[in-house]
C-alpha cells in the first residue's frame, strides 16, 4: 500500500470503517438513485402537454440541410406531434433564418434565399424526402434528445446544480444515436412522427441532463457528431422552459 497516495488511504480506511450492510447499501443506493431519477425525468417529460425550448451549439459544428452551419434553434413543442422553430443558421458567410412549422406529419418551411417564402415540404403521413425528416429529428427535442433519456448507457448521478434558481440532479452518460429506431417521443402518438435514423452515427456521444424534483427536464447538452457532416467537436444546449404554457400552432399562411 505504500505507493498508494495518501488521500486514497484515507479514503479506503474510511470505507473500511464502515459496517459491511452500510458499505452494500451505499452503492446499491447509488445505483438505485439514477434509475429513480431516469424514471423520474421520462415520467414528468411525458406528462407535459407542451414547452419552449431554445438550442444553441456552444462549440464545434452542426449542420442541418447539407450545407447550412446550424448555429441555435428556438421554438415550442405541443404534444403530440406538433413544433413550431426559427432557426439561426449560416450558409457559407451569410447569416440566414430558417422557420419550421411541423403539425402531425405535415411540415412548411421558409426559403432561406427568400425570406417570408413558405413552401410545405411534407405532407402528413407522407414524410417527403430524407432530407426533412432528418431536419425535423434533429431540431424537434422530442424526437431525438429526450429520447437519447432513455437509453443512456451507464448512467450516473454526476451532482446537484441550480438552474434559474430551481434545484435540479444532473446525470451524465452516453448513448448510441442510432440506437433509438425503435422507439418514439415522450410525448408521440403517431408512427409517422417516430424518429428518422437512417443518418445517425453508430458511435457513442456523450450526453448529460438536468432534472428538477417535480421530473421537468430543465436542460440536455449532447456532445459529440451525430452525423458525419459534423466536427468532432460538436457540444449543443437545449434548455426548457414554459412547460403547458398554452401555444397555437398553425400552418402558415
Amino acid at each position: 500500500m505504500k505507493n498508494t497516495p495518501i488521500s486514497r488511504r484515507i479514503a479506503l480506511a474510511a470505507l473500511a470503517s464502515l459496517p459491511v450492510a452500510a458499505r452494500s447499501l451505499r452503492y446499491g443506493a447509488a445505483e438505485d438513485d439514477v434509475n429513480a431519477v431516469i424514471k423520474r425525468a421520462v415520467d414528468g417529460m411525458a406528462n407535459v402537454k407542451s414547452f419552449h425550448f431554445k438550442m444553441e451549439t456552444l462549440d464545434g459544428t452542426a449542420t442541418i440541410m447539407g450545407s447550412l452551419e446550424l448555429r441555435g434553434v428556438e421554438g415550442d413543442v405541443v404534444r403530440p406531434a406538433s413544433f413550431q422553430a426559427t432557426l439561426d443558421a449560416k450558409a457559407s458567410i451569410v447569416a440566414v433564418d430558417v422557420q419550421v412549422v411541423s403539425i402531425n406529419g405535415s411540415v412548411w418551411i421558409t426559403n432561406p434565399l427568400q425570406a417570408g417564402k413558405w413552401e410545405q415540404v411534407a405532407n402528413g403521413a407522407e414524410a417527403g424526402d430524407g432530407s426533412i425528416s432528418t431536419l425535423t429529428s434533429l431540431i424537434n427535442p422530442d424526437r431525438l434528445f429526450l429520447i437519447a433519456i432513455q437509453v443512456l448507457e451507464d448512467p450516473s448521478i454526476d451532482g446537484n446544480e441550480e438552474i434559474d434558481g430551481t434545484p435540479t440532479t444532473r446525470v451524465v452518460g452516453q448513448f448510441y444515436p442510432n440506437s433509438i429506431s425503435t422507439l418514439t417521443g415522450l410525448g408521440t402518438a403517431t408512427p409517422a412522427d417516430a424518429p428518422n435514423t437512417d443518418f445517425l452515427s453508430s458511435d457513442p456521444v456523450d450526453l448529460r441532463f438536468w432534472v428538477a424534483d417535480d421530473g421537468k427536464v430543465l436542460r440536455i447538452e449532447e456532445e459529440g457528431p451525430l452525423t458525419d457532416t459534423e466536427s468532432r467537436d460538436v457540444l449543443r444546449r437545449f434548455s426548457f422552459t414554459d412547460f403547458d404554457k398554452p401555444v397555437d400552432i398553425e400552418p402558415p399562411v
